[in-house]
């Protein structure tokens, strides 16, 4: 199973990709004893978890759980403004813990974002395949989908235009022999309905196996190759110097399993 970090039909967006950082996800095969820690061992709400220094910010900042497993809203802060140590590390643990966060009524530049998305770790390019937004932003994937040239489908709609879309549950990047950690989505146009993204708990998913499915996959490794995703980037360019880049790829392997190695999910 992969996880989905995002689809968006008719959406014009910007998004950064942080890389992995100095914890990167490893094989659960080679982190600790390989069995989750009990959720008494970790945080559960920020107030269970106080940060060291005092800041307004941080004292204003609202969690909201949206499901049982996974997804958590952050209210009343503003991702815009440079934020204090302590209102960073929060929102790293949040991470973590709830996998995806949101934040509503956002409104960010490009060099904002890219500065939002520092606080998570480095910064990856945008994308193996494609360039990012401009020079002053390399690490900034547009994706717009009137022209997304990795997208995997098109579909018609009433204005005679094609719209690009990927509908497949996936994790970003997963044939780079570093895949990103985490990537940060800023919705610029939204669809008044439809276009909605997706994402689903691998950690749930995985906790939920019988124990001995669990232990076969524990030792698997999979191999992951771009070419046989993106046909569309591959065979729409007539000059053949995407084909070119595909070509440039290795595939890469990766174990089944993943860690988070601060929790041991």
């Amino acid at each position: 199973g992969q996880q989905s970090n995002r689809w968006k039909p008719k959406l014009a967006s910007h998004e950064v990709k942080g890389a992995t950082n100095d914890q990167p996800y490893g094989p659960r095969s080679q982190h600790d004893d390989g069995k989750q820690r009990d959720s008494a061992d970790r945080c559960n709400t920020p107030q269970n978890c106080p940060s060291d220094l005092s800041d307004s910010s941080l004292a204003h900042m609202k969690v909201v759980r949206l499901t049982g497993t996974l997804g958590a809203r952050i209210d009343d802060l503003d991702i815009s403004k440079p934020l204090p140590d302590d209102v960073a590390r929060e929102l790293r643990r949040v991470l973590v813990e709830s996998r995806v966060i949101f934040f509503r009524d956002q409104h960010l530049t490009p060099t904002q974002q890219v500065a939002f998305g520092r606080i998570f770790g480095e910064l990856t390019p945008a994308h193996p395949l494609v360039g990012g937004l401009d020079d002053d932003h390399p690490e900034v994937l547009v994706l717009d989908s009137l022209d997304y040239k990795l997208g995997v489908g098109d579909r018609g709609t009433t204005n005679g235009k094609s719209t690009s879309y990927n509908n497949r549950w996936h994790t970003d990047v997963t044939f780079s022999a570093t895949p990103p950690r985490a990537s940060i989505l800023s919705a610029k146009t939204i669809p008044s309905f439809g276009g909605d993204t997706l994402w689903a708990d691998l950690v749930d998913a995985y906790s939920s196996l019988p124990e001995p499915l669990r232990d076969m996959l524990d030792g698997l490794y999979a191999v992951h190759d771009s070419s046989g995703t993106f046909s569309r980037f591959r065979d729409e360019d007539k000059t053949g110097e995407n084909r070119q880049k595909l070509t440039a790829l290795d595939p890469v392997r990766h174990p089944v399993v993943r860690v988070i190695p601060e929790t041991g999910e």
